[in-house]
């Protein structure tokens, strides 16, 4: 709860396709990609959802810091 995840609508058995148009795959980590950018930026994902690609907003936070 309250985690950059959960705030974009990210749910369990979500599977990440893409960060700002770049590929997730097995040459592309998501943490990789991740490390591209800063606390505070806003990326938007593709995310595949029961059957459907959807395309959401996340505001980064740092890794292991809770807003709660």
């Amino acid at each position: 709860p309250n985690s950059a995840a959960d705030k974009a609508g990210l749910k369990d058995g979500d599977v990440i396709l893409e960060i700002n148009d770049r590929p997730i795959d097995e040459d592309h980590s998501l943490a990789r990609e991740l490390q591209r950018y800063a606390p505070g930026t806003e990326v938007t994902l593709k995310v595949h959802r029961d059957g459907e690609d959807l395309t959401l907003k996340a505001t980064l936070e740092e890794f292991g810091v809770s807003t709660t």
